[in-house]
């Protein structure tokens, strides 16, 4: 009985920390604060007060620039994989070029996770764009269009 009551205590204070742990990630991600490992094109850095912040990798974010602007000119994502990677693209497999698109970190934007009460949102982040947020809408545009022709 008495590990019984035990275990349901330390297993509240689990779930209680659980609970804030989610909401302090949503409260971080409602100021522009993105949580996770920087995508490729961004470094993790720190700012002087100590807290975490994306800065852009300007190598890197040619790149990205270049995934952008060659999907918008209509070239297929098979043929940009190719040559992205001749010229120091890391990412392995052509889906890669599929998430790079539907990311809207690189628009200067931070998709804030969906709860129980509110759906998902895109927030301005504190971090500097690669592309414009008309490249990343017209881009994630086709993307939907093209899976949606797919589909049926």
């Amino acid at each position: 009985m008495q590990r019984a009551f035990k275990y349901l205590v330390s297993n509240q204070i689990f779930f209680t920390i659980r609970r804030r742990a989610k909401l302090g990630m949503r409260q971080a991600q409602l100021s522009g604060r993105y949580v996770n490992r920087a995508p490729f094109g961004y470094l993790n850095a720190k700012e002087p007060s100590g807290r975490g912040i994306m800065r852009v990798n300007e190598s890197n974010a040619f790149i990205v620039q270049k995934i952008f602007r060659d999907y918008l000119s209509g070239i297929p994502p098979y043929l940009i994989y190719d040559d992205v990677r001749k010229i120091g693209f890391p990412q392995k497999g052509r889906s890669s070029i599929a998430r790079i698109l539907n990311n809207p970190l690189y628009a200067g934007l931070v998709r804030v996770s969906a709860t129980a009460k509110e759906p998902e949102c895109l927030v301005k982040g504190l971090h500097k764009a690669i592309i414009t947020p008309h490249q990343y809408f017209r881009a994630k545009g086709l993307l939907d269009n093209k899976h949606h022709e797919i589909s049926v």
